[in-house]
């Protein structure tokens, strides 16, 4: 690649950035985070809660640990309750499974949208995994072998374990004080 591409690309990332309604944290590779969400499918400039998809970033990659709570290790349903307590300043409480029920629940994943929650039985007749959807078919969740990862709902494997998306009833999620 020429110098010229490469100064052409960095110019247009460099406009896209300085042109955000909002400000990207300054913990946050601005560059990084841009390529990141752009690479599955996701405009920055087009997200309802920016805050979401930071907090969502700074996860990645973390490892998964069965009921961690910490960038240490996080299981599912605890990494759902920390971006909800980060991106939205809100308590969502329990386990995927108690969860559920503190959703309305939508007829589709098509219909979900940004914050909304997908739940998963994977190898059970029970709920045993959560996610957070983000939009386009991507959702970030804390995985067992790769740890906190975004993934498309229409993967072959999600397809297959998907059960249902649902939308937290504003009197299951509290304000954080």
């Amino acid at each position: 690649m020429s110098i010229r591409v490469i100064l052409f690309i960095l110019i247009g990332i460099s406009t896209t950035l300085s042109s955000y309604a909002f400000k990207i944290p300054s913990d946050i590779d601005s560059i990084a985070i841009t390529s990141f969400y752009a690479s599955n499918s996701i405009d920055l400039n087009r997200v309802e809660n920016p805050e979401l998809y930071f907090e969502v970033y700074r996860w990645l990659g973390k490892p998964y640990r069965l009921g961690g709570n910490s960038m240490q290790g996080i299981d599912c349903a605890n990494f759902v309750k920390q971006i909800y307590r980060e991106a939205y300043n809100k308590n969502i409480d329990g386990n995927a499974v108690s969860m559920f029920p503190l959703c309305t629940t939508l007829q589709s994943v098509d219909m979900a949208a940004e914050g909304d929650l997908v739940f998963f039985k994977i190898n059970n007749s029970n709920i045993t995994h959560i996610g957070i959807y983000l939009q386009h078919g991507k959702f970030a969740h804390a995985t067992l072998h790769k740890g906190v990862m975004l993934s498309d709902i229409s993967e072959t494997y999600y397809q297959q374990y998907f059960y249902k998306a649902g939308r937290p009833e504003a009197e299951s999620t509290y304000a954080i004080e």
